[in-house]
């Protein structure tokens, strides 16, 4: 996994675009069975590691923002996505418009259980 304060100043999203790595989840459920690889159960989970400046507003002299941060950990449905390879890791450039939510990652971790 990249670390979320690593310098990605050679990849700049454009526009309403966001920069993501997969977060993966749980590999297993609380009664012990196991998922298999792929599987997930609601949205799939992002890493944002870098955000472009938003659309422009009506008149063309700033920019709306995403309300998006680098280290955020969202949620998106289906959409569009161009698979990019940065140092030999796969990341992802989507629209901000196709994140559903964002999860408070305290409140997860304090739910994930090891199961063994």
């Amino acid at each position: 996994m990249l670390n979320p304060r690593e310098d990605f100043t050679a990849i700049k999203p454009r526009g309403n675009m966001i920069l993501a790595e997969a977060v993966g989840g749980p590999k297993c459920t609380e009664a012990g069975i196991e998922l298999p690889d792929g599987y997930e159960e609601g949205p799939a989970r992002l890493r944002i590691l870098a955000v472009g400046p938003g659309n422009r507003t009506r008149d063309g002299k700033g920019f709306i923002g995403t309300g998006l941060n680098p280290g955020d950990i969202v949620g998106h449905g289906a959409s569009t996505a161009v698979g990019v390879m940065f140092n030999g890791r796969p990341l992802m450039l989507l629209n901000a418009d196709a994140i559903i939510c964002v999860f408070d990652e305290k409140q997860i971790q304090s739910q994930i259980k090891v199961v063994q």
